[in-house]
């Protein structure tokens, strides 16, 4: 497991999916201290191949490859809501559905009057930070 996400995934409400045999000792033992047994959610081999732990979650909305159905059961009993896709294409690139995503964020809100980051300009009137936007070529 080359890629933290594609064995480990916090969820919703301090629950954790994970696959425990991607960890060395000294890394489950910080793991374990971490997340209560009751909030880990531990994969199967079959299921950590299969990408489970590069999932989405939205509010208690998984979104993840196809599963077993021991782990949607579990991951069910404790509240969350299960959509499986056909990412098997995917796979082979090495990623699932974690890796289809690009996160997109608000504005970032201008709290003070420091100096902005050399490659963006501040608009004080509007408490925004604009990112010059690159001219084409």
């Amino acid at each position: 497991f080359y890629h933290l996400d594609t064995c480990f995934a916090p969820l919703s409400d301090g629950f954790l999916l994970y696959y425990p045999s991607a960890f060395d000792a000294a890394s489950l033992e910080q793991i374990e201290s971490f997340y209560p047994p009751h909030k880990r959610i531990s994969v199967s081999e079959e299921d950590a191949c299969r990408f489970a732990c590069n999932a989405i979650d939205i509010d208690r909305n998984i979104v993840l490859n196809q599963i077993s159905r021991e782990l949607t059961a579990r991951l069910e009993t404790a509240g969350f809501r299960v959509l499986q896709l056909p990412l098997d294409e995917f796979l082979k690139a090495g990623g699932a559905a974690k890796c289809l995503v690009m996160k997109l964020s608000t504005p970032v809100r201008a709290s003070s009057p420091a100096l902005p980051h050399p490659s963006s300009s501040r608009d004080l009137s509007s408490g925004e930070i604009a990112i010059p936007r690159s001219s084409p070529r």
